[in-house]
């Protein structure tokens, strides 16, 4: 009774797909947008071909430091955005808190009104410019069932919140902005299509939405009701917001005919007031940081190499702590929530058994879930960063190291490798090599590679929330004010 009931459930929210499949076709005839069709196999086209002529004036708009003028970005443009922004689960407690917090403010200083819409009851409660959806627990239920199908507690409940919140104020945006494909986007995909809501969407893929390590036990693709649904809400879009030049090829082969731009995420402003401080105060955080450190955990006299981030097999962890038996003089710190992964039990359970197999245990210390307060002080105290992924599409420690000084090592798989400056501020190397990310631990400890923080600075700058709302804005008004084909 417990399958047939489950098939029940599945049968009834595929149904519920394939409505919102059906209503979404209907819409996009519709829909103001317009759509830059790209083959997939064909050469990329250069990035300036992507570029409307909005975001071309902005980013002639921003000046040497970094910094966007609003008064040339208000003049320039035509519209005004209405902009709702659907993440069913920020929270304070989500990794992208406060930068989903900083990029709304960005929108609204440039003129321009941002809805930040969530179901968590606890995120944006009494907040300006924030809307709190209410689940049905009828949906909830659903869900809780659907689960091993959907690999998401809260998939379909969220769509349904984001439906009816949609029939009553969808005339008050002009465009929905989500994030996260697979199941994020998705959820505000079905909630759009259900409610027969006919603008456009912008949608920004990340990582575990598109790409697939079948080893490492990473993707949501690897199952085929979020590889469906994920498909179908890419290929919903009016634009896609692509976050590195890594993952755009897997975009491409899965949606060819939205149009995209490269638009990676934005940092904390906090990180960007980090790179902007002169030398001397940076130095003066460096040496408070590295002193609080080493009273709390022993680090006197160590080179302390930091990895920060998740504990997940993608990560490539076991790789860095392999590399620990080429660095006798280094300890390793390695900071983030684990995970429990089928097949392989506790991640960090698992790291600490590698570490005792390669002999390294002793130099090897797990920190646990660390505050995002405390985060950049760990960076500075530290004497390298270190970010091993087997595959990414972006990754911001590399960012959040520069702006407080200090050096990273990246694998070339990556997103972020593509904008790091090399040798200057960090390390490139090859995905699956223990030896070549000891080998660049030691060059950038050893005291032979000096640190150019004008050029961290400049790097951390393109990743500012004021320079990221700017291109996105003019991407966001460029599918608005586009007239169907």
């Amino acid at each position: 009774m417990g399958m047939g009931f489950g098939a029940f459930v599945a049968l009834l929210t595929l149904v519920l797909i394939v409505v919102a499949a059906t209503r979404s076709g209907k819409n996009r005839s519709s829909a103001p947008t317009k759509r830059a069709s790209v083959q997939s196999g064909s050469a990329p086209q250069p990035r300036e071909a992507w570029l409307s002529n909005d975001l071309q004036r902005m980013i002639q708009a921003l000046n040497s430091e970094g910094k966007l003028s609003d008064r040339h970005f208000l003049d320039g443009c035509e519209l005004t955005l209405r902009i709702a922004m659907f993440s069913p689960r920020l929270s304070k407690r989500s990794l992208g808190w406060q930068v989903g917090n900083d990029l709304a403010r960005q929108f609204r200083e440039l003129g321009h009104e941002f809805e930040l819409i969530s179901c968590a009851g606890d995120a944006l409660q009494d907040r300006p410019g924030s809307t709190v959806l209410s689940t049905s627990r009828l949906w909830e239920w659903v869900d809780r069932v659907l689960v091993p199908l959907s690999r998401c507690p809260w998939l379909i409940s969220s769509a349904m919140a984001f439906a009816s919140y949609l029939r009553e104020h969808g005339d008050a945006h002009d465009l929905l902005y989500l994030e996260v494909a697979y199941p994020h986007a998705s959820a505000g995909a079905l909630g759009a299509a259900l409610a027969g809501w006919k603008g456009p969407l912008v949608i920004k893929p990340m990582g575990e939405d598109t790409l697939v390590i079948e080893d490492a036990s990473y993707g949501f693709r690897r199952f085929w009701l979020p590889r469906v649904l994920a498909r179908w809400t890419l290929r919903r879009a009016a634009a896609l917001r692509v976050i590195s030049p890594l993952i755009e090829p897997y975009l491409v082969e899965q949606a060819p005919a939205p149009m995209r731009q490269i638009i990676p995420s934005n940092v904390s402003r906090g990180t960007v007031a980090a790179a902007r401080v002169g030398d001397d105060e940076s130095r003066r955080r460096r040496r408070e940081a590295r002193a609080t450190l080493d009273d709390a955990h022993g680090t006197h006299g160590k080179t302390v190499v930091l990895s920060v981030g998740r504990l997940h097999p993608f990560k490539g962890l076991d790789l860095l702590i392999a590399a620990m038996r080429s660095l006798p003089h280094h300890h390793l710190m390695i900071a983030g929530p684990s995970f429990s992964i089928r097949g392989l039990g506790d991640v960090a359970d698992s790291l600490r058994r590698e570490a005792e197999h390669q002999g390294v245990a002793e130099r090897v210390q797990l920190l646990g879930a660390i505050d995002a307060d405390r985060v950049l002080n760990l960076m500075a105290a530290a004497d390298v960063v270190v970010v091993p992924s087997r595959l990414e599409s972006l990754n911001k420690v590399c960012v959040e190291a520069a702006a407080v000084g200090t050096p990273c090592v990246v694998t070339e798989t990556t997103g972020i490798s593509h904008w790091l400056p090399t040798p200057t501020v960090g390390r490139v190397v090859p995905p699956n090599n223990p030896e070549a990310i000891a080998a660049a631990v030691q060059e950038l400890t050893a005291g032979n590679s000096p640190f150019s923080r004008p050029h961290a600075r400049v790097f951390v700058e393109r990743f500012a929330p004021e320079r990221v709302a700017a291109e996105l804005a003019a991407l966001c008004q460029s599918v608005v004010s586009a007239k169907p084909e």
